[in-house]
């Protein structure tokens, strides 16, 4: 954990490098609901150049503690991540599976990516998944699926443990 000096120099200098008309922070509130206490939510603000220049909207609900706030903080960076796993489809000319989404379990994920025609592509889409959610369809298939036929023979023959892609 950084103390003293360094901590707020670090502070400073990620602040200076957010954008200057979108910032993510930190929104505080006294009380939270009616209840008593204090809450705290991630924002995003606006620099909007008109009147007082700034809006801010919470992204999270407001979080009474840290591992709460925390999960949420995790929550958008999976939606995140999704958002840009269907933007890398898009740039590359492919269309972005929309059924296959973070929330799914492994054998959910493993049904739709064993509809997939194109070896290539199947090979693709499921690089494209997350390590946890690579680790998680794999232990499925290695596991559950017969590796002797149809894609998951497919799946066995091109799987990495090491690097958990499909090569």
């Amino acid at each position: 954990m950084l103390l003293g000096k360094e901590r707020q120099s670090r502070f400073k200098a990620a602040k200076e490098r957010r954008a200057v008309l979108v910032t993510f922070k930190i929104l505080k509130k006294a009380e939270k609901s009616g209840q008593g206490g204090k809450g705290i939510a991630l924002g995003v603000g606006f620099d909007t150049k008109i009147g007082d220049g700034a809006v801010e909207f919470s992204l999270t609900p407001m979080f009474e503690n840290y591992s709460d706030f925390r999960k949420g903080v995790d929550k958008l960076k999976g939606e995140l991540e999704d958002l840009c796993l269907e933007a890398e489809m898009l740039f590359s000319g492919g269309e972005a599976q929309e059924d296959i989404s973070g929330e799914m379990s492994g054998r959910e994920i493993w049904e739709k990516l064993s509809q997939i025609g194109d070896e290539e592509e199947f090979a693709r889409q499921f690089n494209l998944l997350g390590e946890d959610k690579r680790r998680e369809v794999a232990e499925h298939v290695l596991t559950q699926c017969n590796i002797f036929s149809g894609k998951a023979s497919i799946f066995s023959a091109r799987y990495n443990s090491k690097s958990l892609l499909l090569e």
